[in-house]
């Protein structure tokens, strides 16, 4: 079922990047005030990994480590899944439902161009009501 709305309609095109070499402390401070659940991780324009909420406290908190101590890419995950931002805003819902996915980022052409996250999918999903709405009229209307 197409959308007709892209991922790059609907994504942050302002995430948040720090470098690999950022402490955890500083991480979760900056998380806090960007009131953000995730940073992206990049070296030049590359995207090199994702840190979120739940990696410093599994990682962190509930070991008992230092987050002063620990740097991004000590936690990080390395394997992002991403997707274009001219994919339909279905096909990544569907994504990211299989992989379990809270967040996406968008990559085009390998470059970092934004961020797609579950809030941003239910930030749009009064337009997508509407379009389901029109569809369906439309489809009556041809019927009859």
């Amino acid at each position: 079922m197409k959308t007709g709305v892209s991922v790059g309609d609907a994504m942050n095109t302002k995430p948040i990047v720090v470098l690999p070499i950022m402490n955890i402390q500083n991480c979760t401070v900056l998380m806090l005030k960007k009131k953000v659940g995730s940073l992206l991780v990049v070296e030049k324009t590359k995207l090199v990994g994702i840190i979120t909420e739940k990696d410093i406290l599994r990682q962190i908190v509930a070991k008992h480590l230092s987050p002063k101590k620990l740097t991004v890419k000590d936690i990080m995950t390395k394997k992002v899944k991403t997707i274009e931002p001219d994919k339909d805003l279905y096909e990544a819902m569907m994504f990211m439902k299989k992989h379990k996915l809270r967040r996406l980022p968008v990559l085009h052409n390998g470059e970092l161009q934004g961020l797609l996250t579950e809030k941003d999918i239910m930030n749009i999903q009064p337009t997508l009501l509407d379009i389901a709405e029109e569809k369906s009229t439309f489809f009556e209307t041809e019927e009859t």
